[in-house]
C-alpha cells in the first residue's frame, strides 16, 4: 500500500490542527510492523509558496504543477522500492541502421520498428525520433533482406 502525507509543512492560517492529525495517522501506518509492504511518502517539502503558485487557495498544494510533479515521482520511487526494484527496466531499443535507397547512393539512419510481409510496408523510427513508412521496394536490396529477417 502506497501512502502520501496530505498537508503541507506548514500551518496554513486558515487550516486546524485536522490535517495535520490525518498527515501524521498516515505516517504512523506505514510504521506498524503487521502492516506489510506500506509505505509513506513525506511530500510536506515539495510545497511551493503561494507567490510561486497559480493560485491561492491554501489547499491542495495551492494548484502548483512542480508540486503535483514531485510527488508523483516521489511515490513512484517508492512503489519501484516496494516492489523490489530501484528503476524501472529500460526497453531494449533495436541498433540504428543505415538504410540505404534502391538505387544505394541515398542512406539514413533508423530503427526498424516494424515490416507487413503481406503489404510491403516498412515502418522505422528515423534516428531524430521520427516514425516514417514506405513501401520495402523504396530499399536497396541488401536492406530489403535485412528488413526480412
Amino acid at each position: 500500500m502506497m501512502l502520501s502525507t496530505t498537508s503541507p509543512k506548514k500551518q496554513i492560517p486558515s487550516s486546524s490542527g485536522r490535517r495535520f492529525m490525518i498527515r501524521d495517522a498516515q505516517a504512523a501506518a506505514a510504521k506498524v510492523k503487521d502492516l506489510k509492504n506500506v509505505h509513506c511518502v513525506v511530500t510536506g517539502s515539495f510545497s511551493r509558496s503561494v507567490e510561486a503558485s497559480p493560485s491561492k487557495q491554501g489547499y491542495h498544494w495551492n494548484s502548483n504543477a512542480e508540486t503535483y510533479y514531485l510527488v508523483g515521482e516521489a511515490m513512484g520511487k517508492a512503489v519501484l522500492e516496494l516492489i523490489g526494484t530501484s528503476k524501472p527496466a529500460k526497453k531494449k531499443r533495436a541498433p540504428l541502421y543505415n538504410f540505404r535507397n534502391a538505387d544505394g547512393p541515398k542512406s539514413f539512419k533508423a530503427r526498424l520498428k516494424n515490416y507487413d510481409a503481406a503489404t510491403g510496408k516498412v515502418t522505422v523510427i528515423k534516428s531524430n525520433g521520427i516514425a516514417t513508412s514506405f513501401n520495402i521496394d523504396f530499399l536497396h536490396p541488401d536492406d530489403q533482406k535485412f528488413v526480412k529477417k
